[in-house]
């Protein structure tokens, strides 16, 4: 699994979908790639303030709880890097992968962005 952050000088609008596209092996005969969409959304007041209020853990469970997707993933995947053997984060982790049918990658190696 690997992070990408968006340059400071790229600002996506609310509500609009965008697809990405991360090609692994660019050969012409043998492209490798995979593509998808993010939107990005507007939290109600309620729910940035509790975010705000939250430690990461709680964070990540309250954006998974209201479908925002990469933050959870994204909240999840920097405690597990800094807190590896913290076995409720892990099964945070598993949950969260589990849900969107994605246990097969659950122990797979990623990386910081």
């Amino acid at each position: 699994m690997v992070g990408i952050t968006l340059p400071d000088t790229i600002t996506l609008e609310a509500e609009k979908s965008y697809q990405w596209v991360f090609m692994v092996n660019c050969e012409m005969d043998n492209p490798i790639f995979t593509r998808g969409n993010i939107q990005k959304v507007n939290l109600d007041t309620a729910l940035t303030q509790q975010i705000a209020r939250s430690e990461p853990l709680q964070q990540a469970r309250l954006y998974a709880e209201n479908g925002i997707w990469f933050d959870a993933l994204t909240t999840l995947a920097v405690l597990r890097m800094d807190q590896p053997e913290d076995q409720t984060i892990a099964a945070a982790w598993r949950s969260l992968l589990r849900s969107v049918d994605l246990a097969d990658i659950i122990g797979k190696p990623f990386m910081r962005p």
